[in-house]
């Protein structure tokens, strides 16, 4: 009897993976020059999850948000350390915008989106901005609940 291995983890949990470009946001002392995924389905009126990566090395990075519609509620969260991720949205584990973070290696980052109940297709921008450098990275997600695939994950 063979037993093959799934093309992905995550398929052991009945999801297909949905992999940006580099998700690395900064590579050594560089920033990358996109960061961006294929239109990522959104759950309108749910809590959606996005995940991606920030360092190397330690350093300080400062937050931000740009989007094309501003009833989207987008946050971040630092998933880094393995703890609950119900713990981490309900105690406010949350990653300040505007203020520097400092990091010890590499962060793994949630954004935590909360669309309205009725949207369309958007564009947001999380703005990584490396204190050592002074380098800002964009990380770009178009967000549609009309797109292919299984999309973000969803609570709620």
């Amino acid at each position: 009897m063979t037993f093959g291995l799934p093309r992905s983890p995550l398929e052991l949990l009945g999801r297909e993976a949905y992999w940006a470009g580099n998700l690395n946001v900064f590579i050594g002392e560089r920033a990358m020059e996109r960061h961006m995924t294929q239109p990522l389905r959104v759950y309108p009126g749910r809590t959606n999850l996005a995940a991606f990566f920030v360092g190397h090395r330690p350093d300080s990075y400062q937050f931000g948000f740009s989007s094309e519609d501003d009833r989207w509620d987008a946050r971040l969260l630092d998933a880094s350390f393995g703890s609950s991720l119900l713990h981490g949205l309900s105690t406010g584990e949350e990653i300040p915008t505007d203020k520097w973070v400092r990091c010890a290696g590499t962060r793994v980052v949630l954004l935590v989106i909360d669309p309205p109940s009725l949207c369309f297709a958007q564009k947001l921008e999380v703005h990584v901005t490396q204190q050592s450098t002074g380098r800002t990275a964009i990380v770009e997600f178009t967000l549609d609940p009309e797109a292919p695939g299984a999309g973000c994950y969803a609570l709620g």
